[in-house]
């Protein structure tokens, strides 16, 4: 039998912070698991040109809001654009020449890198923003963030990228697809 860490406290499993001898307020072992438990969700979308990805993405803000969920949009076609070097081009594009620029230049990422490129540069975004919200502010700080938060990831394109996702956020990731 291994011996406890220093720090970890045994409470007998009829002891309560009522019938505490000394009166002090001790903390059970289940209020301790579940103010480490994570409140943040990832939810990320996928869907075809004109399938309601947008609309889909707006309902789930606005429920979001109304649960005091502090949400983050992150479009992965500004990360394309952004790390193509190609942003201010974008920006100017509309419609089916916008799209058809935002996928061959993730195909070109992903020819260049791996098909996990984006979902890499969208998880060191959500990285950034949940520093920026909930740390320190120091860049390399791993910050724990048990406040409710959500990131809505817009939008997925190939199943490497929401595979990584189900690994990098086992148990807090949602996908939704729209058609």
């Amino acid at each position: 039998m291994s011996a406890l860490p220093s720090e970890a406290k045994v409470i007998p499993t009829n002891h309560s912070p009522s019938n505490d001898p000394q009166g002090q307020d001790i903390q059970l072992p289940i209020e301790a698991i579940q103010q480490r438990r994570s409140q943040e969700l990832v939810i990320g979308l996928c869907g075809a040109v004109g399938s309601g990805v947008e609309s889909l993405r707006t309902t789930l803000e606005n429920q979001l809001r109304q649960h005091s969920y502090h949400v983050e949009h992150i479009k992965l076609s500004e990360l394309i654009s952004t790390l193509s070097n190609c942003h201010d081009e974008v920006a100017q594009l509309r419609g089916y020449v916008r799209y058809t620029r935002l996928q061959d230049l993730g195909d070109a990422l992903r020819k260049k890198y791996k098909n996990s490129i984006v979902a890499e540069l969208a998880i060191r975004q959500i990285a950034i923003l949940r520093n920026e919200k909930f740390g320190n502010g120091k860049a390399d700080a791993a910050v724990r963030n048990t406040k409710k938060a959500a990131y809505i990831v817009d939008q997925f394109k190939n199943p490497d990228e929401i595979k990584l996702f189900q690994e990098e956020y086992i148990e807090t990731i949602f996908t939704y697809s729209a058609y």
